[in-house]
Order: C-alpha cells, then sequence, then structure tokens
C-alpha cells in the first residue's frame, strides 16, 4: 500500500473521529430518553468503565481465575516452531533461536492480565540489521490499537487515530473483534486508489455494487470483560456505597433537639442556644479532616481521653432531646444482597464456577463441569498461538522470505491438567457423537429390514445426511454398492455385526 492510500485511509479514520467526539446539541446529549449518546456512558463505550476499574481487588480475582491455569501452559510450553514446506524448513533452527532470545515465556507471562482484561496483546517487532537483533517492545494501552483489513486481509495497525504501523513491525492478537469503521468501494474518494481497489477485484465492479462492497474495515479489540462493563461498574459503586453507609453509621454524632421556654420566642434566640450547644457538643471533633496518619491517631486519643463535657442546668426554662433515628442496616443489607446477584450474574457471563472463584472443592474436579470456562481459556490459548505464528512471520518477512500463519506448526499443547482435562471433554463430545450416529445406523436397518423402502435409496440418503452433519467418520462410509452386495452375503462383516446387534 502507497503512501497514498495509507494517508487517505487516515484522514477517513480521523474525519469520523472527530464527527463522533463533536456534541452539536447539549440538550439532546442528556436528554435522550436513553436511546441515543448517554447509552454511550455503560453500553456504547465499555472502555471507559474498563480504564477506571482497572487495579480493582474484585476484578484482579476475576482475571485471577482465568491467569491461573495458562500460567501453568505458558511456563510448560516450549516455544519452537516447525514448518511443513520443505524451503522453510532451513530456517527452523533461526527462527527457533530468535524466538528464545526473545525470551517469550516471560513476555507471555507479564501480559496476561491485560490480555485477559482487554482481551488483546499487541507489541511492536523491531529489527536492529547491525546487530541481526529483534526486540519486542511494550506500548502505553496496548489495547487502543486498531486493526485495519484491506479486501479483508490485514495491512496493519492505527495507534493514536492517525499512527499508522505495518503489519509487519506490529505483533497483534485479539480475544474477539469488533468491526469500529466499514468503508465501501464507492466511498473511497481518491480515484487512484479506487480503480487500484475495481482492479484487485477483477476490474469489472457494477457501480451499483459498489456501496456493498467493503473495501477497508477498521476493528478493534475485544475482551471477556467488555460485556460486562456495566455490572463490574454497578458492583464497584454499591461497593463505595456499603463502605460509606457503615462509616456513616458508625461515626454519626447524636442529634439533639432544644425547646427554649424562658427567652422570647424569636428564631435568633434559638438559633443562638441551639449554636452555642453545638460548639460544646463537637469540641474535638474534627480530628478526621486530618491526612498526616499519626495526627490523625493523637487525635483521636486525645478525643478519647478528654470525651467528658460539662453543661449548665437551667431548671424550668429549657430541655434538650435526643432525636431518634432510623438505622441503616435494612439499606446496607438491601445493597449487600443486591451486589451478591450482582457478582454471581457476572460468574455466570464469564463462565467462571461460583466454587472456583470462592476457593471451595477441587480445582480440577469443578472445571470437568464447566464448558463454558473451559471455552474461555481455549480462547486464550489460541490467543497466543496466533501471537506466536504471526511473529514467525514477521521475523521471516523482515528477511525477506515469505510466510503465512498456515505454514507455521505450533502448539500450546502439553501435560497441565488443564489441557487433560480439554483432551478429556473433546474425547467425551466424540463419544457422544458417535453414540448418536449409531443410534440413526440402527434405525436405518430397521426401515431397510420393513421392506417399505428402497435399499439403495436409503442409504444414498442417509450417507449424505451424515455428511451435511458432519458427524464423525462421515467422510468413511464404503461405496454404496459395496455394502448392498454385504447384506445379501450371509458371510459378511455386516451380516455378523447385525446378528451381534
Amino acid at each position: 500500500m502507497d503512501i497514498y492510500e495509507t494517508s487517505s485511509m487516515l484522514m477517513n479514520t480521523m474525519s469520523t473521529d472527530l464527527n463522533n467526539a463533536l456534541i452539536t446539541d447539549p440538550y439532546n446529549y442528556i436528554l435522550d430518553n436513553g436511546y441515543g449518546q448517554t447509552s454511550n456512558l455503560f453500553q456504547n463505550d465499555p472502555d471507559k468503565i474498563l480504564d477506571f476499574l482497572e487495579g480493582n481487588d474484585y476484578i484482579q480475582g476475576l482475571i485471577d481465575s482465568f491467569a491461573s491455569p495458562l500460567r501453568e501452559i505458558v511456563s510448560k510450553t516450549e516455544y519452537k516452531v516447525k514448518f511443513d514446506l520443505n524451503y522453510l524448513q532451513k530456517y527452523e533452527d533461526y527462527v527457533n533461536n530468535k524466538l528464545e532470545s526473545l525470551d517469550l515465556q516471560e513476555k507471555i507471562q507479564e501480559s496476561l492480565n491485560t490480555a485477559i482484561y482487554r482481551g488483546v496483546f499487541f507489541k511492536l517487532l523491531t529489527y536492529n540489521k547491525e546487530t541481526n537483533t529483534f526486540y519486542l517492545t511494550d506500548l502505553t494501552k496496548p489495547w487502543k490499537v486498531v486493526l485495519v483489513k484491506r479486501l479483508g486481509k490485514p495491512i496493519g495497525y492505527i495507534r493514536r487515530n492517525s499512527h499508522f504501523i505495518d503489519s509487519l513491525k506490529g505483533v497483534f492478537a485479539a480475544f474477539k473483534l469488533k468491526n469500529r469503521k466499514s468503508v465501501s468501494v464507492s466511498e473511497i474518494k481518491n480515484v487512484s486508489i479506487k480503480n487500484r481497489i475495481i482492479r484487485d477485484l477483477g476490474g469489472n465492479i457494477d457501480e451499483k455494487d459498489q456501496p456493498d462492497i467493503l473495501a477497508y474495515t477498521h476493528d478493534v479489540p475485544k475482551g471477556i470483560f467488555h460485556g460486562q462493563a456495566q455490572k463490574l461498574f454497578q458492583i464497584y459503586l454499591n461497593d463505595f456505597i456499603l463502605q460509606f453507609l457503615a462509616l456513616k453509621d458508625s461515626i454519626r454524632q447524636d442529634i439533639f433537639t432544644v425547646t427554649v421556654n424562658s427567652l422570647t420566642k424569636k428564631t435568633v434566640n434559638t438559633a443562638k442556644v441551639t449554636q452555642a450547644i453545638e460548639e460544646v457538643l463537637n469540641q474535638g471533633s474534627n480530628f478526621l479532616v486530618q491526612q498526616d496518619p499519626q495526627t490523625m491517631l493523637t487525635q483521636v486519643i486525645w478525643a478519647m481521653f478528654n470525651n467528658a463535657r460539662v453543661l449548665p442546668c437551667v431548671e424550668n426554662y429549657s430541655q434538650i432531646t435526643n432525636l431518634d433515628i432510623p438505622n441503616l442496616k435494612e439499606k446496607r443489607a438491601q445493597l449487600q444482597a443486591e451486589n451478591e446477584d450482582l457478582k454471581r450474574q457476572v460468574l455466570s457471563n464469564l463462565g467462571i464456577p461460583e466454587e472456583l472463584q470462592t476457593g471451595t472443592g477441587n480445582r480440577w474436579e469443578i472445571l470437568s463441569r464447566s464448558d463454558k470456562y473451559l471455552t474461555a481459556i481455549n480462547l486464550f490459548v489460541s490467543m497466543y498461538e496466533i501471537v506466536i505464528k504471526q511473529l514467525v512471520v514477521s521475523i521471516l518477512l523482515q528477511m525477506g522470505r515469505y510466510c503465512t500463519i498456515n505454514d507455521v506448526k505450533f502448539s500450546m499443547l502439553n501435560d497441565t491438567p488443564l489441557q487433560s482435562q480439554m483432551a478429556r471433554n473433546k474425547t467425551a463430545l466424540l463419544t457422544e457423537s458417535m453414540r448418536d450416529e449409531l443410534v440413526a445406523i440402527n434405525e436405518v436397518k430397521m426401515m431397510m429390514g420393513s421392506g417399505y423402502l428402497d435399499t439403495e435409496k436409503v442409504l444414498k440418503e442417509f450417507t449424505a445426511q451424515i455428511q451435511r452433519f458432519n458427524l464423525p467418520f462421515s467422510t468413511c462410509y464404503r461405496d454404496i454398492n459395496d455394502i448392498l452386495n454385504d447384506m445379501n452375503d450371509p458371510n459378511s462383516i455386516v451380516n455378523q455385526y447385525s446378528d451381534i446387534g
């Protein structure tokens, strides 16, 4: 892609971002009944919430639920690749030596929290020709990256809404991708770029079809926490309110009502009396504003040992009564119950077993009952496999050797308990699918034995149905004529198995 094509694409992106940021009608922005811009606060832009909640203890606990088994896989993986193509096999030792020099195990472990929370791995790959050395460089906020595709193929990345990074210089993998912008052929203003796109598509593109054909797409990473941002913020807000309600309930001052009888019934006189009593009662109660811990402790001790106050008593003139205030325990209990329900919802949506989060029960036994959790872990493993493969592709392309991700053989499968559990789950699914197929075979045999159907047509239709639904060994069925001949032969294997059934 030349400089004109790059600049045009970047200008389109900058223009769109600027238009999205402008608020032309502030009243409509606020008072839109929840259908317009106000939804951006939580639903359409959860990144702001994720930025705010990053580092929260509860969030870290959820991240650790995914990171713990992943660390075992990462630490036991041997970061060596192989190639199927003969002309690439001679570079295996060179590539593996470069991977070892990058200290991938350490870098991947360091990136786990960000990759889980934000759903992305992104680093710059730089090459020093003089020393023949590659470097994986960390970036601030790696999730602030846009993947740019041209006609469905990645060509690079955009940072800070303007800086374009060629695909060779970036190592990128995402848990999921969310489309941020799509540019059709008809939307391309630059004539030369538009003609080049049309030429790449074959040269004969009707103008009526151009608005429907996507030339460029901009995708942003989307993590497993992305859809839970609103609930996570509500949990944080509830915890925040609970803490301050408890603090308020603990340090709340007593409130007294004062009845003034002896003075003239004027508001000024009553205010003076109540103010004088407040000053006496509140002496030494300002220690909470102290910022220095040692000073605050001194003030607390002073208040504890000097908590007696002497008030004059004027009989038959005034009365001071303690005012009863509603207890806040009910509000706190209601908020606590609501928060517990929200946390269960978040755990369910993320696929984290509740027993695993609370630390009760056997870890691997719990995992065996949670397909959703294992699926999420497997997606993270696949993401890091793409990281390694893409890294290898970039290294070879920097050296002038063409290679694709499909040419690289690398897997993070190892002997960890989690991988063993994944294998057992896959075996169980295969066994269940084979059981369904055997049931179907027996039902077909009963239909053929009834004499009402053409046996050859039944076998043809049955084989097509098996292959259509992609059941196990669907492409391994024998020729229909051979099966029919065996069915007529009393000594055939088919009839022997039929007798056993």
